[in-house]
């Protein structure tokens, strides 16, 4: 089965109009977040050409290569096919 793999983030709300929204993504989506470690909003630029993100609007980069809320993207789970299952560690790297 395929389908949309989302991380929300419990301490965030959500409008369920974005659920529908998702349902769209065909390979990665990102929305933007609100009142994000004090920003107003964080969220990314996708340049219309490319059709890639060129750029991150956010408060806290830290060294991160993708400095953006666990909230603030989804992708379709065709993307994993044939891939080696993910591996999460308690004791990542925070960030």
């Amino acid at each position: 089965r395929s389908g949309i793999v989302y991380f929300g983030d419990d301490d965030n709300g959500y409008h369920v109009q974005l659920f529908s929204e998702m349902r769209k993504i065909k390979r990665i989506g990102t929305m933007g977040v609100a009142f994000v470690g004090g920003a107003t909003h964080e969220r990314c630029r996708v340049n219309t050409t490319t059709g890639k993100v060129d750029l991150m609007y956010t408060n806290w980069v830290a060294g991160r290569r993708f400095p953006i809320d666990m909230a603030s993207f989804a992708f379709h789970t065709d993307l994993l096919k044939g891939k080696k299952p993910p591996r999460f560690e308690i004791a990542a790297r925070p960030g």
